[in-house]
């Protein structure tokens, strides 16, 4: 493990980090999502921003990222984690060995805890990544997200989608504490965001195919399985940075979306935010 990854993680305090875990089960229990840290926006929906204030990200609270993303028929079961940073590619096999790194450190040290016994250990098998390099799941060939419209909506955000549940929790900070401090290894700066607001995407019926991209995700259901793992890469409301330097202007984020649904202009903005 490098020594900055080995550093960050350090700082992780499993008994600190059981409160942290209590306020984001809440917020999922709501459909609503939260902010770890300065840079992450987490939830189990889409999540949208627009290129003018990508500090400012919407979830999208009638879209549920398992269905959208990989086309399953539950729902609440898929995480999804979008890390900020400035424009630029962040190289996604990089990334994604920093967090299965962090995920054995997590291992390593859960197990020795006698009150947890080893619980809420997440497989890094059911863990995607997606940036402007490509993506796929963390243990596979990371051969997947290569469309360039894919690519370039994720110039200034890493995006994470896992398997869920209330026992993994304390994952999430070590997921993204790896991709912070890969962001920071690659030479790039993470970005804030200040502010979460909910609403509705009115038309989910919008043409994804531009956001569509081979993967080998084992979080896909069968249908997607059958259709040769076409799966959707991660966008967001609108791309990263200026209009110009940065992609479109309304874009989604996630793996498989992109021109997607709009927001209602009708839906009230509910901030919430959570730190590490």
């Amino acid at each position: 493990m490098v020594d900055s990854l080995n550093t960050s993680l350090a700082q992780l305090s499993l008994s600190r980090l059981g409160a942290a875990a209590a306020v984001i089960d809440e917020a999922l229990g709501r459909g609503q999502g939260i902010r770890l840290g300065q840079s992450t926006v987490f939830s189990s929906k889409v999540h949208a921003f627009n290129s003018h204030s990508p500090e400012h990200v919407k979830i999208m609270v009638n879209t549920d990222a398992g269905q959208v993303f990989y086309y399953r028929s539950d729902s609440g079961r898929i995480g999804h984690l979008d890390i900020f940073h400035e424009c630029g590619a962040i190289d996604h096999q990089v990334a994604a060995y920093y967090v299965c790194s962090a995920l054995e450190r997590y291992r390593t040290i859960a197990v020795q805890q006698p009150t947890m016994m080893g619980t809420g250990l997440l497989n890094p098998d059911l863990v995607d990544i997606q940036t402007a390099t490509g993506g796929g799941r963390i243990t596979g060939n990371l051969q997947g997200g290569q469309k360039p419209s894919v690519r370039r909506v994720h110039e200034n955000h890493v995006h994470v989608a896992l398997q869920l549940s209330i026992n993994n929790l304390l994952c999430l900070f070590y997921i993204v504490a790896a991709v912070e401090t890969a962001i920071l290894d690659l030479g790039l700066e993470l970005r804030c965001n200040e502010r979460i607001s909910y609403v509705e995407a009115a038309d989910c019926q919008s043409d994804l195919s531009p956001y569509t991209d081979q993967t080998d995700s084992l979080l896909a259901s069968q249908l997607l399985t059958k259709n040769n793992q076409q799966a959707i890469c991660p966008v967001s409301d609108s791309t990263p940075g200026s209009a110009a330097e940065c992609s479109p202007e309304y874009s989604y984020t996630g793996s498989r979306f992109g021109a997607g649904p709009q927001p209602a202009e009708s839906v009230a903005d509910r901030p919430l935010g959570f730190e590490k």
